[in-house]
């Protein structure tokens, strides 16, 4: 089988979508897993940072720690762990999506080419996916279909933000675009909405199972501290069943058990977006004439 016709540009199913998507990871394996155990790493420490900030003066409910002062540091370590968390993810997904759109036109990037080339679009990507989030979680409090609407129509704005060098809030206004715009307005298979979410369903089923696959080096730890009777132990990041010289290489191992594979939860953001725009826009076509100009230009010089 051609790599043409692997990764090249046409209009493809869900199946077909999802399928892409894990013949792309496995293209670019190497790359796509060192970038998401960076990711992991570098989420993690952050995390087990401000768990340790938070215990600096004790664990609630230990009855001499005073409860408002605690949670005014947990409301304020919240923000800070939401952009440090948006920030490794834009960072991150730089690489990904710019990697992902080179395999599938065909004009693929070295990871490293890949950042320094779009590095400068991670503050659009970074406020984009910051105001997504705020949007979707008022949605999500005041009741839980504004929420998932809104969670499938901007479902495209952060890679539309690298992919297009859009600003944040044309990024979410193309999204919605390409989702709600684009196709059929029935509920279908063919519909963007419905895509969305079945696409989005088999990330997050995917992204639960990694997770749960990350956690069992702690949970078995923690089980087999608990068996043994011996109490919980005080840590700088809280109270535990084995001491922190036992727990903290655990973390990280399920850090990296987990970022291995987070480019599956990436790419078929990218997969789509390039569907929809083969399928409605004529992508396919642009590209094969700027394809045809290049080399009749690169011949007649």
């Amino acid at each position: 089988m051609s790599r043409e016709s692997v990764f090249a540009l046409k209009p493809r199913g869900i199946g077909e979508l999802l399928d892409l998507t894990f013949r792309i990871y496995r293209h670019r394996f190497a790359l796509f897993a060192t970038v998401g155990i960076l990711m992991g790493l570098l989420n993690t420490t952050v995390t087990l940072l401000l768990q340790a900030f938070l215990n600096a003066g004790g664990a609630y409910p230990d009855p001499n720690v005073d409860p408002v002062g605690f949670l005014v540091g947990l409301y304020t370590a919240i923000p800070f762990l939401l952009a440090a968390s948006l920030l490794v993810y834009s960072t991150g997904a730089v690489v990904v999506f710019a990697v992902a759109r080179g395999v599938i036109t065909g004009r693929e990037l070295k990871g490293g080419r890949a950042f320094a080339t779009e590095w400068k679009r991670i503050p659009a990507m970074f406020f984009t996916a910051m105001l997504s989030w705020i949007v979707i979680t008022f949605g999500f409090l005041f009741c839980l279909l504004p929420g998932i609407v809104a969670a499938i129509l901007f479902s495209l704005a952060v890679p539309v933000a690298l992919l297009e060098h859009r600003s944040p809030l044309a990024a979410m206004s193309r999204s919605v675009e390409l989702v709600r715009n684009r196709g059929p307005r029935r509920i279908e298979a063919e519909n963007n909405a419905v895509r969305v979410l079945v696409i989005g369903l088999v990330t997050l089923v995917v992204w639960y199972a990694l997770n749960i696959f990350a956690t069992i080096p702690q949970a078995a730890a923690m089980s087999i501290g608990m068996m043994g009777g011996r109490g919980m132990v005080m840590t700088p990041i809280g109270l535990s069943p084995l001491p922190m010289a036992w727990m903290l290489p655990l973390y990280f191992v399920g850090a990296v058990a987990q970022g291995l594979f987070l480019g599956i939860t990436l790419i078929p953001w990218v997969v789509l977006y390039f569907d929809i725009r083969v399928r409605h826009e004529g992508l396919d076509m642009e590209e094969k004439i700027s394809d045809l100009s290049a080399r009749q230009h690169n011949g007649g010089a």
